[in-house]
């Protein structure tokens, strides 16, 4: 859940504000004027590669090698 707060308290109070973000994946929005202006969210810092990055995580039900014996068209 994102914390709102005005550019005033932001800016005053940004080392603070940042050190929260990193350190307790805090996320905050920025307002002005009482109208949001930007959202500070933690950076992903979770550098795993694409290939890999669901193991453990699915699991195989049934047989996933042996051909179907039911005809589709790819175009439609």
């Amino acid at each position: 859940m994102d914390k709102h707060l005005p550019i005033s308290e932001f800016k005053a109070h940004c080392y603070e504000i940042l050190e929260n973000v990193q350190g307790q994946h805090q996320s905050f929005i920025i307002s002005k004027r009482g109208k949001p202006i930007a959202r500070v969210i933690p950076i992903d810092n979770n550098n795993t590669k694409l290939a890999g990055s669901f193991k453990g995580k699915c699991n195989i039900i049934g047989d996933i090698i042996t051909p179907v014996d039911i005809t589709w068209d790819a175009e439609g």
